[in-house]
């Protein structure tokens, strides 16, 4: 038997067929995905397209495999967070995908910002309800679905008249194969308008009732786990799949990497490097540092939270230096990078980079700051180029990692890593000296969302429990911290964190 899981960013979706009974990888395939940018700040997906490239992919995971409809127990999903698309009675939706990029939002909803008397640009008042209740409070910068809820509600009121629930990726995607509206809790907990004092989650109608909007818009929520439906006689049609199977809720990409990490034991932590980069460790109470924008959301796991420090940049900024230089990025940049790496002396390398290239959430919540090379010199060299882009990588990770450790109240022996900027060695190991603190590879690094979600269908269909990850996500590759370079860095993030505060006023003029 065997689980299709879906992993479904911003750019791509990732398909992977798991086979049950050894747990191994049996087909994996991707398509990409175009993200629609009609205007500053906004960022959209077409949910056509994004079902029709859910339709493609199965289908051709059953044509290419020649696995009979029948041996899929299941399938899940899990996706970008934070996107909000909402539908109309009869299932249509109203509007393109507002994905967790898209800021027009920004300042919204206005109650929580206005008002006196005021902490950290929030009403007071407001906020303790929100961090009491909810355990968090949207950003700024408007890429929280509460916010864009309420910027729909104002702004494009015959949108929010006409919607009979608001979706994320995830639900609307279960919807199309279950006619069913559904929010996963981790989905639900990010929306802060649900009451997570307790894992077993609800909406709060207080807290819907102050901010102006309908909770009989809100779906229903279930846990990742949980079986959401059997696939409708349409949607098994054109999946090429029976109606006979179930479809398991599944949840967010954060959470479903948390698993597929492997650290899944408490106070456990990971690191995630992509497009984005986290730290995570489930962890059995609530936490929350709201001056460093870090909280819970709730796990796959049950009665456990996520401790989360969620960074804009991570190794997009790798990508990025090397788009400047090369005009792409090649599969074999990995080992380019490394070789550069090794030819610049930490030692000698002045340059400082700051890796805010879209703002930043964690352990500042500044959508305006922005990035750069500091300290360039005729001698600079393109090795000190990459490598000072993947030292500001590490820094920044390091400022978050000081709050983040404090919060989690425990000292931390490792740091698992996944994602794709897992594969630069070189950046694993200025990670590790960083922080001070071994990092282990994992062997799940470019899968580690898809196989989480395998492991969630594993579960939800009852074929294991999650003790099963350990089985399956195993370590790869050691990084042990140098101390004389531990030193180093140090002083080096010393004026990292100076530079930011020497910048930040400046980049809110020019970027505001």
């Amino acid at each position: 038997m065997y689980i299709i899981a879906y992993d479904v960013g911003t750019s791509s979706i990732k398909t992977i067929l798991f086979d049950t009974t050894n747990y191994t990888i049996r087909y994996r395939t991707t398509t990409k995905l175009k993200l629609y940018i009609p205007r500053q700040g906004y960022a959209e997906q077409s949910p056509e397209e994004l079902w029709n490239a859910i339709i493609e992919l199965t289908n051709k995971v059953i044509n290419e495999t020649s696995v009979k409809p029948t041996d899929i127990a299941g399938i899940v999903m899990d996706t970008q967070m934070a996107g909000v698309i909402p539908i109309s009675r009869d299932g249509e939706p109203l509007m393109n995908i507002m994905t967790w990029l898209d800021m027009r939002s920004a300042g919204y909803p206005q109650k929580l910002f206005t008002g006196f008397p005021k902490i950290a640009g929030y009403n007071l008042f407001l906020l303790l309800k929100f961090l009491r209740i909810s355990g968090g409070v949207p950003g700024k910068a408007g890429k929280d679905p509460l916010s864009k809820y309420s910027w729909i509600k104002n702004e494009q009121p015959e949108i929010y008249s006409r919607t009979w629930k608001f979706l994320d990726v995830k639900g609307y995607l279960t919807y199309k194969m279950t006619n069913r509206a559904i929010m996963s809790v981790d989905e639900a907990n990010l929306t802060w308008l649900a009451d997570t004092r307790k894992p077993s989650i609800s909406w709060n109608s207080s807290l819907v009732k102050t901010i102006g909007l309908d909770l009989e818009k809100l779906p229903e929520i279930k846990h990742p786990t949980e079986v959401a439906g059997l696939l409708t006689n349409k949607a098994a049609k054109e999946l090429g799949l029976t109606e006979k199977t179930k479809v398991i809720v599944g949840c967010g990409d954060m959470t479903a990497t948390a698993i597929g990490s492997g650290a899944v034991d408490d106070y456990e932590t990971h690191i995630y490097m992509g497009t984005s980069n986290w730290l995570i460790a489930h962890v059995p109470q609530r936490k929350i540092d709201i001056q460093h924008y870090m909280g819970c959301l709730l796990s796959a796991i049950p009665n456990r939270y996520m401790l989360i420090a969620e960074q804009e940049t991570g190794s997009a900024a790798i990508d990025w230096i090397l788009k400047t230089i090369y005009g792409e990025v090649k599969e074999d940049m990995y080992k380019k990078v490394d070789e550069l790496a090794l030819k610049a002396s930490p030692e000698e390398n002045k340059i400082l980079f700051l890796p805010w290239l879209f703002g930043e959430r964690s352990p500042i919540d500044d959508p305006y700051v922005r990035g750069g090379l500091f300290n360039v010199s005729l001698e600079t060299k393109l090795e000190h180029l990459v490598y000072s882009v993947i030292e500001g990588i590490a820094f920044n990770v390091k400022w978050a990692y000081i709050y983040y450790k404090k919060l989690l109240g425990r000292e931390i022996d490792h740091i698992n890593i996944v994602g794709g900027g897992a594969l630069y060695d070189s950046l694993c190991q200025v990670l590790a000296n960083a922080l001070n603190t071994k990092i282990i590879r994992m062997n799940s690094v470019r899968e580690s969302s898809a196989i989480g979600a395998s492991i969630i269908g594993l579960v939800g269909l009852k074929l294991s429990d999650f003790s099963i990850t350990k089985k399956i996500v195993r370590p790869e590759k050691t990084f042990n911290p140098e101390p004389k370079l531990v030193k180093l860095y140090d002083q080096k993030f010393k004026y990292f964190t100076k530079l930011y505060k020497q910048i930040r006023d400046v980049c809110k003029e020019v970027n505001r």
